[in-house]
């Protein structure tokens, strides 16, 4: 007997959807990191995948062919026994009962008729923990950050004396600075 609970999750590390005749596909769905910035932290929130179920894609073979070829059983048997399992998946869901996927989630009608996949938060080891970076307030960089100003100041300071002297003294400054730089 074929067990498609504990294949189907498993073949989700490899394809990006998984069809099951007669019911719908499970499809792998990957959001990328992202990076937040504030004034005070940066957030760093990790890539996640996340399992979603349509129930109206086109048909493939992937899951057929998994157990053909990895279990050594007949297409025709394993198109049987897929069938029979989805056949009882289906009256399960139509009592209002769950199909529970252990470790991967679990799929259930909603009250509008559609199925629904609830995906168990560590399948894919995804936590949605965000990392967060504090900007770090060092003595080395207030020390820094003090010194760039002393020197901003310094070079203004002279400016000032020279733009003064030029006012005052006009262009003649430089035979000043000659006769001074002789002495």
């Amino acid at each position: 007997m074929i067990n498609l609970e504990s294949e189907i999750p498993l073949l989700l590390f490899r394809y990006q959807s998984i069809y099951v005749p007669g019911l719908g596909s499970f499809i792998v769905s990957k959001q990328s990191s992202s990076i937040k910035k504030t004034d005070a932290k940066t957030i760093l929130t990790p890539p996640k995948k996340s399992v979603i179920f349509r129930d109206n894609l086109i048909e493939n073979t992937t899951l057929i062919n998994h157990f053909v070829f990895n279990f050594n059983i007949p297409f025709h048997e394993v198109e049987k026994q897929i069938k029979n399992q989805v056949n009882s998946w289906k009256e399960k869901l139509d009592r209002g009962e769950e199909i529970l996927f252990e470790n991967f989630g679990k799929l259930k009608k909603s009250e509008y008729n559609f199925y629904q996949f609830h995906q168990d938060e560590n399948y894919f080891f995804q936590n949605e923990k965000e990392i967060i970076l504090k900007k770090k307030s060092t003595l080395k960089s207030k020390f820094l950050l003090f010194f760039l100003f002393v020197l901003i100041f310094i070079m203004l300071f002279l400016f000032a004396i020279v733009g003064y002297l030029i006012y005052t003294f006009g262009f003649e400054l430089g035979p000043l600075l000659e006769e001074y730089l002789t002495m």
